[in-house]
């Protein structure tokens, strides 16, 4: 054991990295105490006791090949960790050539499920079984990235062997009556730490509930998409608001690695009104909502190359008229879905324009096109007010 130590935020990874003597980082916490009790497990891991003023926070786990941050409930609180990914692992990687395993039928990796030891689809719905042998190189293995809800409840029960546990995601909870009956658990006491995906993070009122843990905050705004902070935002705050909800004030920890990104300080802050400033004046300034209306058309087809022409000639017959109001064609971020290629074409209509004369102009230049050679065979899709 060492002595106890007080730490800044920054001051924790440039200690760890010392006691380890590599280049190991722990992920940044968005707290501030004292750490003691910094103990070498037997399976490898390491783990100490992070305090604060009035007493024992969590224990904080970690190994140098990966963090994990789950927490150890004590006087009789309880603690919800959230992660937003589901699965053991949200991608497998191979150990030699870097390759990541991805669906055959979709653009995106494939989610590892050990407790079927499967690889799962979370947008055709595909399964497959985990190959024992790279599917490129045909020499390395796949190796797990990026936990999920099932490998952090693995990773608790394994390490606190005497907290009682519950996951709460769309794998474990396929009906009304198991979400009732895990909440009546949760609710009366019957379970110490419940680890779950954005389930946990709303419409839920437990009064034993201290501690939250958010685990990789930073996969919330990996997004391209304009509105991707705000989500992040709100969903921090939502799943922060479940801890001290009644009596003692409670306590939240952030696992990030940013800790520079404005959405981490205003949280920090609680500053919704600077958040709010900060994003509608960019949003005016790039004529994004609440300024304006979006119109997002998708074309899909089974040949990418056609894909692209087609895509290419709507735009231009869409800009003859709307002019800088068509952006794109962009791929997006899952440019493969079902066999079926996908590329997006953005309108923004400022306001004051009409927008059902706008509907039907997309409309018009969308049906001469398919009847060209040019957009024989491709889909043509339009969501107003895209989320």
């Amino acid at each position: 054991m060492i002595e106890p130590k007080v730490f800044s935020v920054g001051q924790i990874n440039r200690y760890i990295k010392n006691l380890l003597e590599n280049d190991f980082i722990l992920n940044s916490l968005l707290v501030q105490g004292e750490i003691s009790n910094f103990k070498a497990h037997s399976s490898g891991h390491w783990y100490f006791t992070l305090k604060d003023a009035q007493g024992a926070i969590a224990c904080v786990m970690f190994q140098q090949d990966a963090a994990q941050v789950p927490f150890l409930p004590e006087n009789g609180m309880q603690v919800i960790l959230f992660q937003n990914r589901r699965g053991y692992s949200t991608y497998l990687q191979c150990d030699r050539c870097g390759s990541i395993l991805k669906c055959k039928h979709c653009d995106v990796s494939m989610t590892y499920y050990r407790y079927r030891n499967t690889l799962n689809c979370h947008y055709c719905g595909s399964l497959r079984a985990v190959p024992a042998v790279c599917q490129e190189c045909g020499q390395g293995h796949y190796v797990n990235r990026t936990p999920g809800t099932e490998r952090i409840e693995e990773d608790v029960k394994q390490y606190f062997p005497e907290v009682r546990i519950a996951r709460m995601d769309l794998d474990v909870m396929s009906n009304k009556a198991k979400f009732r009956a895990l909440i009546d658990d949760f609710e009366s006491g019957n379970l110490d730490v419940l680890i779950g995906t954005q389930m946990v993070s709303k419409g839920l009122d437990f009064e034993r509930v201290k501690l939250v843990g958010v685990m990789d905050a930073d996969s919330l705004m990996g997004f391209p998409d304009f509105r991707a902070e705000e989500r992040a935002y709100d969903m921090l705050m939502q799943v922060s608001g479940r801890s001290g909800r009644k009596g003692e004030r409670g306590k939240v920890v952030i696992q990030v690695t940013d800790m520079q990104s404005r959405v981490y300080q205003l949280v920090r802050k609680e500053n919704y009104r600077e958040f709010y400033s900060q994003l509608s004046q960019e949003r005016e300034m790039f004529n994004y909502p609440p300024f304006s209306r979006l119109i997002q058309v998708e074309l899909r087809h089974v040949d990418e190359v056609v894909l692209r022409n087609a895509a290419n000639e709507l735009a231009r017959l869409l800009r003859e008229r709307l002019e800088r109001r068509v952006c794109g064609p962009a791929e997006p971020d899952v440019s493969r879905v079902r066999k079926m290629y996908r590329i997006q074409i953005l309108i923004k209509a400022e306001q004051g324009l009409s927008l059902s004369k706008l509907k039907a102009f997309l409309k018009q230049k969308s049906d001469e096109l398919v009847k060209t050679p040019i957009g024989k065979g491709v889909r043509i899709y339009f969501d107003v007010d895209p989320l």
